[in-house]
């Protein structure tokens, strides 16, 4: 951090820690940089402050809960449509974050031992083209009796992903999955509510062969000491956990391919959360937003030319 964001987030860090957060759309970004604060003033060399250091060299969206809605009842309605549109979900050239309220209408409610998420962030690494590249996926868990305030946290797992039409398979420490293996897989559902159509084992297949996953480059490290692992992969010897944050991390990396999807194919505006911004989000009183970002919004009035708007604020730097 330079010395003017420690100087700011400084003097927000009791908001922050109280859950007074400068605006709800943001407020997974800040509650990972106290993270990030906190990890310096320690000098412990965790993740969060070179994950922060990457988000602040990013273009920086939120999601409405609008488009949220919209992007999730894509995602669970027709993952066909998904796949077959997947040209319109490549994310931008460079960095680029996106978070958004987890709570979404339509999405099932967290199995017992699962922990309720209410905010989910993907920090999207991509080539020149922004059809290839790494999603690294946070999450921050819902508030509790015990816990005002959720502490967030890095997946262990990062997933790659290859949009082009001519696709390579991406690294993965999986093997693409193989239609029988799908049905194999839905066959053991138990409830009938829950099985899937017989065309989505096509579809999930598919799938598996555009995206990947890998131990996150942010967090294997520490993982791998913190279980006494030495220079053994993680994945390896704890399979479950890794399958498990793997499912996971999907349904978030869909939504957001998801919203890329949306955004080049509804009207959406764009408000300006930063100094000086025509447009600027409620700051509670405070002066100056640390934080450059983006407001993705369905405008009252939609303006159906596409995703100009967003590759012109590209082009002329960042949010």
């Amino acid at each position: 951090m330079n010395r003017q964001q420690r100087r700011r987030l400084e003097a927000l860090r009791p908001r922050i820690q109280a859950g007074v957060l400068p605006s709800e759309d943001i407020d997974l970004a800040w509650s990972l940089a106290n993270r990030a604060m906190l990890e310096e003033k320690a000098g412990d060399g965790g993740p969060f402050l070179p994950a922060w250091q990457l988000i602040m060299g990013a273009n920086r969206f939120a999601l409405s809960s609008r488009v949220t809605a919209l992007a999730e009842d894509l995602r669970i309605s027709d993952l066909s449509v998904t796949v077959r549109s997947l040209d319109k979900g490549a994310p931008l050239p460079g960095r680029t974050w996106l978070e958004w309220d987890a709570k979404v209408e339509g999405r099932w409610d967290p199995l017992p031992g699962q922990v309720p998420i209410d905010r989910v962030g993907v920090l999207i690494e991509a080539d020149e083209t922004g059809q290839r590249g790494t999603m690294h996926c946070f999450a921050r868990p819902a508030p509790t009796r015990a816990r005002e305030v959720g502490v967030p946290d890095i997946s262990p797992i990062a997933i790659t992903f290859d949009l082009r039409e001519n696709y390579e398979r991406p690294a993965s420490l999986i093997e693409p999955a193989s239609v029988e293996d799908v049905r194999a897989m839905h066959a053991r559902v138990s409830d009938p509510t829950m099985a899937e159509v017989e065309g989505s084992a096509v579809i999930t297949a598919a799938l598996s062969r555009r995206f990947g996953a890998i131990e996150s480059p942010l967090v294997s490290d520490i993982v791998r000491r913190r279980l006494g692992l030495g220079d053994r992969r993680w994945s390896e010897v704890h399979q479950d956990l890794f399958i498990t944050s793997v499912n996971e991390a999907m349904q978030e990396v869909l939504l957001a391919v998801s919203a890329f999807i949306v955004s080049r194919t509804v009207g959406i505006g764009v408000t300006d959360v930063r100094r000086g911004a025509g447009r600027r989000m409620a700051t509670h009183g405070i002066d100056t937003v640390p934080l450059g970002y983006g407001i993705w919004d369905v405008p009252p009035v939609t303006d159906r030319a596409g995703l100009g708007w967003l590759s012109k604020r590209a082009e002329g730097g960042r949010l």
